[in-house]
């Protein structure tokens, strides 16, 4: 009995760490209503703003998830209409920042300055 509890807690820490790991993020675009301007993502209704590129990441930034951050950004930055001047990091649902992530973040300022694109970040909690 006392076997099968720690194999489901080992199983459910292995599932969040996946998780974690590999967050959801989105491409936010602005939204025009009632109370003025809001951002929403791309896929839902948010219009792309030419030359800007604004990214949510949803999850902490963390040792184990900085690489996946970058990978992320780059094919985000890539895959955009048109090449971006600007990258904007929406940082509202990363409630924790490490020294891996803030390493990952530099890193990815010096990448994207080679390539003529400001970083900023907004939203930060």
């Amino acid at each position: 009995m006392c076997c099968g509890r720690l194999i489901a807690v080992g199983l459910a820490l292995l599932n969040l760490l996946r998780q974690a790991s590999r967050p959801r993020d989105s491409i936010l675009g602005l939204v025009s209503g009632v109370d003025g301007d809001d951002f929403r993502s791309v896929d839902e209704c948010g219009r792309s703003i030419p030359g800007v590129v604004i990214y949510r990441f949803e999850a902490s930034l963390v040792f184990f998830n900085a690489d996946y951050f970058n990978d992320r950004v780059r094919a985000v930055v890539k895959a955009a209409n048109s090449p971006p001047k600007y990258l904007l990091i929406d940082a509202e649902s990363v409630p924790l920042l490490d020294v891996s992530g803030a390493y990952a973040l530099e890193a990815l300022h010096q990448e994207l300055a080679q390539q003529g694109i400001e970083q900023g970040i907004a939203r930060t909690p």
